[in-house]
């Protein structure tokens, strides 16, 4: 993924991660990057690089501190540190202080998450098909030539398109005072 690409979907990453610990752990990821001189949209498109990793790697599961493998104990977080040692070396070789950076970066997603669930959504290619589904198709002949180009029913592209309305609702609109989720 370019850091052009990612700018271009980067309301479908939010509005997929809201309410997951996948949101929290991007901004955290993010804040730990500009602490260390990291520019705003680089410290984003890497914080989503590493949350993204995390999310295709660890979706679906209990966030513990547990060894994977036969003859060599890997933790989940020696796999993270790995894993951002070399997104860092790719997407930020001038930064100064790798080390610092991504013990910091281990240390918050273990502490903070440790025992959280992380969610598993979508292939990103779901999540985009759903999107333009969602943003094209406003008549029902729109409707009907969406399911044909994305090989789905016309009923499951009313469905699809039900969902990410609501979602968006659901972003777009402000808690009431007193209300809880």
């Amino acid at each position: 993924m370019s850091n052009g690409n990612y700018r271009a979907q980067f309301h479908i990453y939010r509005e997929y991660y809201q309410g997951s610990p996948l949101a929290d752990i991007w901004d955290k990821i993010i804040h730990v990057l500009e602490e260390h001189g990291m520019e705003g949209s680089h410290a984003e498109y890497t914080g989503l690089l590493i949350t993204e990793w995390i999310r295709t790697t660890w979706g679906g599961l209990l966030l513990v501190e547990r060894h994977i493998g036969d003859s060599k104990e890997v933790s989940r977080f020696d796999q993270l540190r790995d894993r951002a040692v070399t997104i860092l070396a790719e997407v930020a070789p001038d930064l100064p202080g790798h080390g610092p950076i991504i013990a910091e970066i281990v240390r918050v997603v273990r502490i903070d998450y440790r025992g959280k669930y992380i969610t598993k959504i979508k292939s990103l290619d779901q999540l985009q098909r759903d999107h333009e589904i969602w943003s094209r198709a406003n008549t029902p002949a729109q409707m009907e030539q969406m399911a044909i180009e994305h090989g789905i029913s016309v009923v499951r592209a009313y469905q699809i398109n039900k969902v990410v309305q609501q979602r968006k609702d659901k972003r777009d609109q402000p808690m009431l005072p007193g209300v809880t989720a």
